[in-house]
């Protein structure tokens, strides 16, 4: 879609979805009166960018009644949960039926994120709807011919069984979290090539997709290794391309923009809080919605020929350790990780003690003591800190497929 097209149809979204949480959406009303809104003054983006950034705490602290759409039956949403494995649960209504499940009701199960991509690539829509799915998420849904729902507790339980039925499925598309499917990746790599499964892409979301872990999955099962940016509360946000540099956004849902601390748009091309504006959730709009992530807009064309705005996302914000009296931010140690992300497949920090820091390793193939030690130079360079690099074997993660990149062993 072209620029000037995307930003009006994206103003008429905003001006339909502000009036509509003013009207019937109590928290908001009550927000923007206080503040001197109303939403005959949203005529421009600028104006826009007047509201205030709303996040899971604004929410939290309201009652159920004031964050639903007032018109709304009980049958008209259902509650949903996010994973909280960033801090606690956050528990929020979404609409039953919406625009994109009244426009792609034939779409058999494929989420439209997923949908997006796969038309990106060029596949037609038959072509689309003849693949088969698979997919390894913490609440599977009701299986069908074409799709292979399987539960993360099944890596735990049976991974055999999980690379078995992968094997026997064939599936077009695997989907599942980096975690997940790094640690399906170590299984299968112990088998010859054969017997792997054959995949003809593999979709992540849900984390961050380290370099090490793409090229380590492609690499495994042979295949293009592709990542998703969402929430929980809005679903798909973007997805990149074959270039691999910034994920396209899906502007036709959503309006994203890149803040500083007090609200305010940042120009392309410079890091700041990243906030979302979801069009289609009308239960609960989510309007200038933190995140919780930093990250970057691309403006400039990518070479892949899409037109959509590309974000690069550089992490959580949240997640603190205090180490000798000094607190630290867990994006000041992800930064520089970012800087090694060639040598590891996945990692967590451990605080072992008030004046100690462990970063536990599963390492990628390029892995050496002389980069550990330069990894370990970087911090103390850095922060004045020298966390023990420990190579291990196995990082527990959630059951929802995540990995606690912090934890807090001292306060057991």
């Amino acid at each position: 879609m072209p620029g000037f097209l995307r930003r009006r149809w994206q103003l008429a979204q905003i001006k339909r979805l502000v009036a509509l949480a003013y009207g019937h959406v109590p928290a908001y009303r009550t927000l923007w009166r206080a503040t001197g809104i109303e939403p005959e003054r949203i005529r421009t983006f600028f104006d826009f960018a007047t509201l205030p950034v709303t996040d899971k705490q604004f929410f939290r602290k309201h009652r159920e009644e004031e964050i639903v759409h007032d018109s709304f039956s009980p049958g008209g949403y259902y509650f949903m949960e996010t994973s909280g494995s960033t801090g606690e649960p956050f528990r929020f209504p979404r609409s039953t039926s919406h625009y994109l499940q009244r426009r792609f009701r034939h779409a058999k199960a494929f989420d439209f994120g997923m949908l997006r991509f796969l038309f990106w690539r060029g596949f037609s829509r038959h072509e689309i709807f003849d693949m088969k799915l698979a997919e390894i998420r913490i609440n599977p849904r009701r299986g069908a011919p074409y799709c292979l729902y399987l539960p993360t507790a099944d890596m735990r339980n049976d991974p055999a069984g999980v690379l078995r039925a992968l094997r026997e499925f064939e599936p077009d598309v695997l989907n599942s979290r980096p975690t997940v499917l790094v640690e399906l990746a170590r299984l299968a790599e112990r088998l010859p090539r054969e017997e792997r499964p054959r995949l003809r892409f593999v979709l992540s979301h849900g984390e961050e997709l380290m370099p090490s872990q793409r090229e380590y999955i492609r690499d495994v099962f042979g295949c293009d290794m592709h990542e998703f940016y969402g929430l929980t509360e809005v679903g798909a946000i973007g997805g990149d391309c074959e270039v691999h540099h910034g994920l396209h956004l899906f502007e036709e849902t959503c309006f994203v923009e890149v803040v500083d601390a007090e609200g305010r748009p940042l120009p392309a091309g410079e890091f700041g809080r990243v906030v979302v504006t979801h069009f289609y959730n009308h239960a609960l709009p989510f309007i200038r919605y933190d995140t919780g992530d930093s990250g970057v807009i691309l403006d400039e064309p990518c070479p892949c020929g899409l037109r959509a705005r590309r974000l690069i996302v550089r992490g959580r914000l949240g997640g603190f350790f205090t180490i000798g009296g000094k607190r630290f931010n867990y994006s000041e140690f992800q930064m520089i990780l970012s800087g090694f992300s060639t040598i590891v497949l996945r990692y967590q920090f451990a605080k072992v003690s008030k004046e100690a820091v462990e970063l536990r390793i599963i390492p990628a193939p390029a892995y050496s003591a002389e980069e550990a030690l330069r990894l370990r130079q970087a911090f103390r360079d850095t922060l004045g800190i020298e966390p023990v690099v420990k190579v291990v074997d196995n990082i527990p993660y959630t059951d929802g497929g995540k990995t606690r990149f912090i934890v807090d062993e001292t306060a057991r």
